[in-house]
């Protein structure tokens, strides 16, 4: 009886935009450092996708706020380069803009609109995170993270599945915003992270490392297991 082919192993890289200028909590592009911390993650990636000999597959993923694309692309541009030149067996380099930035469902249209349409941008966004909203009115951060989380590790999973038996290693880069990785690392070490003493840094990463259905998040020296439910 033939051996059953063993599953793919994926790694999500999921990476906190690059600085922005102080104060701009939505509205602000990136500052130069920020460019630079990109730059700088386009070239760890290629040190990561150099080693062993398996073939790379690598796709970007981002939210659809202006300085989350322009991270994206310019780490997808300093990765790409460094392909090029050391010449690295990675295919499938490509960006796409799936996530829609919003605070998760609205329960009360008309209540939302009435509490917070007229409030600016920023201004929602402090109030959201720091779970000041009605959550009668509009979804909270903690049940918006624990949806993203399972439709993160279910999407490795079914990556994972797909390109079973074959001689790759998929590699998935995600960029996002911090409050979400902030409540993410705190899931994950089961410690305060966002509110507390653990901020995640700009340019800062958690990774997802998985095979079939089983995997390990990373982050700061720490990691947990996992095992992804089915949906």
């Amino acid at each position: 009886m033939p051996a059953k082919p063993k599953p793919a192993k994926v790694v999500v890289h999921i990476f906190r935009h690059g600085e922005r200028p102080t104060g701009s909590i939505l509205s602000g592009g990136l500052t130069e450092k920020g460019k630079r911390q990109g730059v700088s993650l386009g070239f760890n990636l290629a040190d990561e996708l150099s080693r062993g000999k398996r073939k790379k597959i690598v796709k970007f993923y981002t939210s659809d706020v202006q300085r989350n694309i322009d991270f994206a692309n310019i780490i997808w541009s300093s990765l790409h380069s460094q392909v090029k030149s050391r010449k690295l067996n990675v295919e499938g380099l490509e960006t796409r803009v799936r996530e829609k930035f919003k605070y998760g469902k609205i329960f009360d249209q008309k209540k939302f609109d009435r509490l917070y349409r007229k409030m600016p941008l920023d201004e929602f966004n402090k109030l959201w995170i720091r779970g000041k909203t009605d959550p009668k009115v509009v979804e909270q951060p903690a049940d918006v993270l624990a949806r993203i989380r399972k439709i993160t590790e279910e999407f490795a999973a079914r990556v994972s599945k797909r390109y079973r038996g074959q001689p790759v290693e998929v590699h998935i880069v995600i960029v996002t915003h911090g409050d979400l990785m902030g409540m993410l690392r705190q899931q994950i070490t089961r410690r305060q992270s966002m509110l507390g003493k653990q901020k995640v840094g700009f340019g800062e990463r958690i990774k997802l490392v998985l095979k079939g259905r089983k995997g390990t998040y990373e982050t700061r020296g720490f990691k947990r297991r996992f095992v992804a439910k089915r949906r």
